[in-house]
């Protein structure tokens, strides 16, 4: 089965608990990602990688009560917590896996994705599952990040790209994962090859004031894979890092470099 290892990932319990304290972070590019899909009353969108809902339901806030938005993701963890959170009629939860599944309520006229684009096998056959799902005039809009080096935030996966462990999902060019998408020549080459025009590149940079246990502790990077031997090693080579984007009260604020690409169905 496709994408086997990304359904096992967002599924892992302490994952899933942990989601809400992650929410708060890429909450902050809901907002250009809905800016660049321009969702209208009565339009019928498909939230890809839905996680907990928070852009669905905004999407659902814009297309109102004659509309309709379909929440898709490949956890059936993720799927429970989002259905569990109040929703308007409007909206429905869907477990699938959007590379290779076909999607209830579809044709759409947008696709939207805020950060679920990056964690497919095979991105080029996604985004032609994806394409046979859009309506003929519709469009496809996703968030995803820069590279890591510019997102403070990821501190697990900077600690573990210094040597202190390998972490997982990926790296930041070509493979599955987080920064899978960073390189936006990469991300045109799926898109062409799977039927979609080159896309239009908005570049944001965001901020989210946190608590530092918001950000990085020791459980986290132990989560994401940081040895137990240098987790100590990592977490004081992590707050000294953080010292520049913390104030005097304690406040991280962390740059969040995201961008969110737009693109349509080739003529």
């Amino acid at each position: 089965m496709a994408n086997d290892e990304q359904r096992e990932y967002f599924n892992d319990e302490k994952r899933v608990k942990r989601w809400p304290t992650r929410e708060p972070f890429t909450e902050v590019a809901i907002a250009p990602l809905l800016d660049a899909a321009s969702l209208q009353p009565g339009m019928t969108v498909c939230d890809i990688g839905c996680g907990g809902g928070m852009a669905t339901l905004q999407a659902a806030d814009l297309v109102g009560e004659t509309g309709a938005v379909v929440g898709v993701d490949i956890s059936p963890a993720m799927v429970a917590l989002a259905t569990s959170r109040p929703h308007p009629d409007i909206v429905r939860y869907v477990e699938a896996d959007a590379q290779t599944d076909a999607l209830i309520g579809a044709p759409f006229d947008s696709i939207i994705s805020q950060f679920g684009l990056m964690f497919f096998e095979d991105p080029v056959a996604a985004f032609v599952n994806l394409g046979k799902h859009l309506a003929p005039v519709g469009s496809l809009h996703g968030v995803v990040w820069q590279p890591m080096e510019t997102n403070l935030s990821f501190m697990a996966h900077r600690m573990a790209a210094r040597g202190f462990a390998r972490s997982t999902p990926g790296g930041s060019t070509g493979q599955v994962g987080a920064f899978a998408f960073a390189n936006r020549d990469i991300v045109d080459d799926y898109l062409v090859r799977a039927g979609f025009a080159p896309a239009t590149w908005n570049l944001h940079s965001l901020i989210r004031p946190s608590r530092l246990d918001e950000v990085v502790t020791r459980q986290t990077l132990l989560l994401a894979g940081i040895d137990e031997a240098v987790v100590d090693d990592a977490y004081a080579e992590a707050l000294k890092e953080l010292e520049a984007v913390t104030d005097n009260n304690g406040t991280v604020h962390c740059p969040l470099e995201v961008q969110v690409l737009s693109t349509q169905l080739a003529a």
